[in-house]
């Protein structure tokens, strides 16, 4: 297993962490549908307007301890799932489960996850993605 140094976690309070790496867990992982999002005006202009009442109901009613409990991610069956939540405007929420691996005390598990983003031609924003 390869381990990550220094993993930054939260730039707000600037916690990092270390932690091993797991592909095997989510190698069976089955992509999810796909969502359209509208643009933004400007990314940046748009960080921290987003409030509560921005949020789908079924976002803001979302619980972990519910997912977990109705999830069928086990050492039985799959070892990880992934779905799209919600999409409102130029924001989409996901809801990725893993089955927790087995590092060191101390150590966090990560899982290598990517997204595949489709940019219309031409949009502003095909200049942001490489």
């Amino acid at each position: 297993m390869t381990r990550l140094q220094d993993v930054l976690v939260d730039p707000f309070t600037d916690q990092h962490v270390t932690a091993e790496l797991m592909p095997a867990v989510v190698k069976d992982l089955e992509p999810t549908e796909m969502c359209e999002l509208e643009p933004a005006e400007d990314s940046f202009l748009e960080l921290g307007k987003s409030t509560f009442n921005d949020v789908p109901d079924l976002v803001a009613s979302w619980d972990a301890g519910d997912v977990l409990f109705d999830s069928k991610v086990s050492n039985d069956g799959p070892s990880s799932s992934l779905k799209l939540i919600a999409s409102k405007n130029s924001t989409a929420w996901f809801e990725l489960v893993v089955l927790e691996g087995s590092a060191a005390s101390g150590i966090d598990n990560a899982v290598p996850i990517a997204m595949e983003i489709e940019v219309g031609k031409g949009s502003w924003e095909s200049s942001l993605i490489q």
